[in-house]
């Protein structure tokens, strides 16, 4: 302790200040000067200890703290050399000066190792260089930003047009991941089949297939193999329980490595159409039996034109015994039988003689049924429901009121244990669409006769067929088969349309859609001709036939009636005999033949003689499906075969210019 008492003691000192003399320029001098620099070297450090704070980016940050530490002791020393102009404390002076030799040693030897890294900082010109080129990437990096945003706009842009172009599709647009579950669905796949995307994504396809999924499977696996395109077409099942059909085409997706990440499927609805082909089909085959039915009808009539005129005249032969009178007589009750079948069949074919005109439906339906009532038995409800604004219909009465006849007798007899017969008519207008789903329509305005029953019902493989002639499911002899078929011939060649609905164990409903009567004055009544009228004795008929029986069996007609014949088995050969200027009262001609037809006979023979009367006669009954002259109504036609009487009556009738009775 006197050791250290004797180092700091400062007997024997003087102050610093005697050394000056006292002298106040020289002591204050001394004294103003360290105060300052010890002032400086204590604000030094602070700024560096800022300095280096606040830049965390510096390399070396702790040779800015031993140097911030050297100036601060470089200032302690000075403020000691004003301490000891007045307190000769020199021992403690001293020791301040040993701790900033110490600190400015530590300095100066850390300092020197740090130089190439302090050389190797670069300088202001290399740094605005560095400025500069940062300047230009961050530029470049600003472009390159505008450009990924811009390509983000387009891509958003794309992405909303595809979603539009995906949405506004017409066909459904299914997407399935590789496990099989629905990751897209669009709008047309919400109005195919009635679930919304919300109810389906994440939901496998496969509940949603009818009957199996086979084709749907066949298709994946053949998109699995890698082919790029697959089609096939597939029963589905909507949500509100109907059967759809659809076409599909699927296409695989993949990731940018090539690895399957799922396949889109696109689905075009083809029930209407697969419908329409089943529809046309039918119709094709329809039209082809009807087409060799009228052909055989034709034929069969001109051969019972030869028997039954052969059997008139066997009749009223004054020479004919007894018992060969009562054989023609059975024999033309069989061949008027075979000739009402021949006409049946021409109903069917649409070549039947039809008389249409403006007929009260509702009136026409409630006379029929109460005509039927004891038919159908009191097992039988009948049930009707006729509007009281009907519109009126443009058909011929009569084979309408046969048309509802025969299907209130199917109604029965599809109800043996009994049930009901509902009668519905309504006002109908079928427009251009339910024309373009269902064949041999025509939009328009359509008067509907509905007629369902409660009865057993028909399996769609019956009612395919169920207008074929011939075609019956009733017991052998219990039916000709031939009901229906002349129902759906007529109304088709009145122009009208027929529906039928039947499921099995529900009934069956068959609808009637006849063209509404357009609004005209109505035709004169016509003056019906008596059989004992004028006698057409001695008239000049030119007879044209090319079926040589047949033709001698008229000629014979004619003979007995007293008409002079002119006979020709062509239409030439008939212009010849007109254009000779022979006397005509009348040419009775058949329609169809080889060559030039009757109708077209008529034509050309009117450009010579205007006023000449022309009877037609045909196999078939339709004249009208004939081009060229025809009369307004068919008063001038008669259907072969015919009865002598028939024959004479309508003679009388054109030669008078009346009309026969019908």
């Amino acid at each position: 302790m006197n050791a250290i008492e004797r180092f700091f003691s400062s007997e024997g000192f003087m102050p610093h200040g005697m050394c000056l003399m006292w002298r106040p320029e020289v002591f204050w001098l001394h004294a103003g000067s360290d105060a300052l620099i010890g002032l400086a070297y204590f604000t030094i450090p602070v700024a560096l200890y800022y300095f280096t704070k606040r830049r965390d980016d510096l390399a070396f940050p702790w040779i800015f703290y031993m140097f911030s530490l050297f100036i601060f002791a470089c200032g302690t020393t000075h403020f000691f050399a004003i301490w000891v102009l007045w307190i000769p404390d020199y021992a403690t002076e001293g020791i301040v000066k040993l701790i900033t030799a110490i600190v400015s040693v530590g300095t100066a030897i850390a300092i020197w190792p740090l130089m190439p890294r302090a050389l190797a900082l670069p300088g202001p010109a290399t740094l605005r260089d560095i400025n500069q080129q940062l300047q230009g990437k961050i530029k470049q990096h600003q472009r390159s930003q505008a450009a990924v945003e811009r390509l983000y706009e387009e891509l958003q842009i794309s992405n909303s047009t595809l979603d539009v172009i995906v949405q506004s599709s017409p066909f459904a647009i299914i997407g399935l991941d590789t496990s099989g579950r629905i990751t897209a669905w669009n709008r047309s796949a919400e109005q195919m089949l009635g679930y919304s995307a919300a109810e389906l994504t994440g939901q496998p396809m496969q509940p949603l297939l009818a009957g199996g999924d086979q084709a749907w499977r066949a298709l994946s696996q053949q998109v699995e193999r890698g082919e790029t395109r697959g089609e096939v077409e597939i029963d589905a099942v909507a949500k509100d329980g109907r059967g759809v059909q659809a076409r599909v085409v699927a296409n695989p997706l993949h990731d940018a490595t090539g690895a399957l990440t799922g396949t889109l499927y696109f689905l075009e609805d083809i029930t209407e159409k697969k419908a329409m082909q089943q529809q046309l089909t039918q119709a094709q085959r329809l039209q082809a039996v009807g087409q060799l039915t009228g052909g055989i009808a034709h034929d069969f009539n001109n051969l019972l034109a030869v028997i039954i005129g052969n059997l008139d005249l066997i009749q009223e032969s004054p020479a004919s015994e007894p018992k060969i009178q009562r054989l023609a007589r059975q024999a033309l009750e069989a061949s008027t039988r075979g000739a009402t079948l021949i006409e049946q069949l021409l109903v069917f074919s649409r070549r039947q003689s039809l008389e249409p005109e403006a007929c009260d439906v509702a009136k026409l339906v409630a006379e029929t049924m109460a005509l039927m009532e004891r038919s159908l038995g009191e097992h039988i409800e009948i049930e009707m429901s006729l509007a009281d604004d009907l519109w009126p219909a443009f058909a011929d009465p009569t084979q309408l009121s046969t048309a509802i006849a025969n299907l209130a007798i199917n109604a029965r007899d599809a109800m043996p244990q009994g049930g009901r017969l509902k009668i519905e008519t309504a006002n109908r207008s079928l427009d251009s669409h339910y024309a373009a789903t269902t064949i041999d329509v025509t939009p328009g305005e359509y008067v509907l006769i509905s007629i369902s029953d409660t009865g057993s019902g028909m399996p769609p493989e019956v009612i395919n067929r169920i207008f074929e002639p011939f075609f019956t499911t009733k017991q052998h002899g219990k039916g000709s088969g031939l009901g229906l078929s002349m129902v759906y011939g007529f109304v088709k060649q009145s122009k009208g349309h027929v529906k039928i609905y039947s499921e099995v164990g529900h009934g069956t409903v068959v609808r009637l859609y006849l063209p509404r009567a357009a609004q005209a004055d109505p035709l004169p009544p016509l003056r019906e001709m008596p059989d004992h009228g004028s006698d057409i004795a001695g008239s000049v008929i030119l007879l044209v036939e090319d079926n040589d029986h047949v033709r001698d069996v008229a000629k014979s007609h004619l003979v007995d009636l007293g008409c002079e014949v002119i006979e020709t088995s062509n239409a030439r050969d008939a212009l010849d005999v007109i254009a000779s200027g022979q006397p005509l009262d009348l040419v009775f001609t058949d329609v169809v033949m080889p060559g030039m037809s009757g109708v077209d006979l008529a034509s050309e023979a009117r450009k010579h003689r205007p006023d000449l009367k022309v009877l037609f006669t045909s196999g078939f009954a339709e004249p009208a499906m004939q081009t060229g002259y025809w009369p307004a109504t068919c008063r001038d036609f008669i259907s072969k075969p015919y009865r002598r009487q028939e024959l004479s009556s309508k003679l009388r009738a054109v030669l008078n210019g009346g009309h026969a009775p019908r």
